[in-house]
């Protein structure tokens, strides 16, 4: 897979299994990065979402809760994707 041609601002792309977010000011891609390693079988994220993060064609995400969407975050799941939150 490659970069979306036109992105958004804060848009995520998965290529070639890693994951970026589009930044419009510098008009550059930056690989993401976790904060939280996994351990073994035991994989952590983030409570909080403070900044957009928009799903693309043919993928889905998983999360385990409580989540809060503070700030300037948004998550935007376009048709036929799925964000499950556990």
């Amino acid at each position: 897979m490659s970069f979306p041609t036109s992105p958004a601002n804060n848009q995520t792309a998965l290529v070639n299994g890693t994951n970026y977010v589009y930044n419009s000011t510098e008009g550059s891609w930056t690989r993401i990065t976790v904060s939280s390693p996994n351990v073994g079988p035991v994989s952590f994220n983030s409570n909080t979402i403070t900044s957009a993060v928009t799903f693309i064609s043919g993928q889905n995400g998983l999360s385990v809760g409580p989540i809060s969407i503070t700030g300037a975050g948004s998550v935007n799941i376009p048709p036929g994707q799925r964000w499950v939150i556990i």
